[in-house]
């Protein structure tokens, strides 16, 4: 209950559940070829910035995070104007609006797709895989 209370007060209920995401933090070793090994993924990477480099680097990182998922604080206030009117509309006995059908939800999640990939500068989208 309290995760699905955090993931509202920031969240709109209007996204249709497509905001999701994870970084994950990569440990890789260079040999004296500059060749690389990963040694480990990490699912919670430490963002402490112990250099400038550090710095430069996940910030960046943050910053095309937000960007794609494009959460803003204007649709955190329509969002609640929202809740505002649904329970306005509940009070006075009106029907709640229909919830969209499974092919709407699949095309409102292609087209999201197509928006964070457009958008993506130094991101790669792991899942779901380009068809083959």
């Amino acid at each position: 209950p309290e995760l699905i209370q955090m993931y509202n007060s920031c969240f709109p209920h209007s996204n249709e559940g497509f905001t999701c995401y994870e970084v994950l933090g990569f440990d890789v070793l260079l040999d004296q070829n500059y060749r690389p090994w990963l040694l480990e993924v990490n699912h919670s990477p430490s963002l402490n910035t112990d250099t400038p480099l550090d710095y430069r680097i996940k910030k960046a990182m943050l910053t095309e995070v937000m960007e794609l998922l494009q959460v803003q604080y204007e649709d955190r206030l329509k969002e609640k104007q929202r809740e505002k009117d649904a329970f306005q509309a509940r009070m006075e006995g009106r029907r709640a609006k229909l919830t969209e059908t499974e092919e709407t939800l699949k095309q409102l999640a292609a087209e999201r797709m197509e928006r964070e990939d457009a958008l993506a500068k130094s991101f790669r989208r792991i899942y779901p895989c380009e068809a083959k």
